[in-house]
């Protein structure tokens, strides 16, 4: 729980959110299906391994699966990363 806690205080930080609360299982907001591909690609090249999901009416969602074997460092780094790449009116809901 501390790693759910502290990877949706990240996201808030840099204007970011997941849904999922508390559980391990913390998805991003829809984006259209092939934005959500090109950022899952862009993680997945920077070392950050998400879930790519198929959503309704051609959209995607990335999420992330937080485990007690991924550091906190490691976290604040996928954070990080996906605020670099994510597009703000994308992601952000904007």
């Amino acid at each position: 729980m501390q790693r759910v806690g502290f990877f949706r205080a990240q996201l808030a930080d840099v204007g970011l959110h997941s849904s999922g609360g508390l559980l391990p299982n913390q998805s991003l907001p829809p984006l259209p299906a092939d934005a959500a591909a090109a950022l899952y690609r862009q993680l997945l090249g920077a070392g950050v391994r998400p879930a790519l999901l198929s959503g309704e009416q051609g959209t995607g969602r990335l999420r992330f699966i937080l485990t007690a074997r991924h550091r906190l460092d490691a976290i604040g780094r996928a954070v990080r990363v996906l605020a670099e790449l994510a597009q703000p009116t994308t992601i952000m809901g904007g």
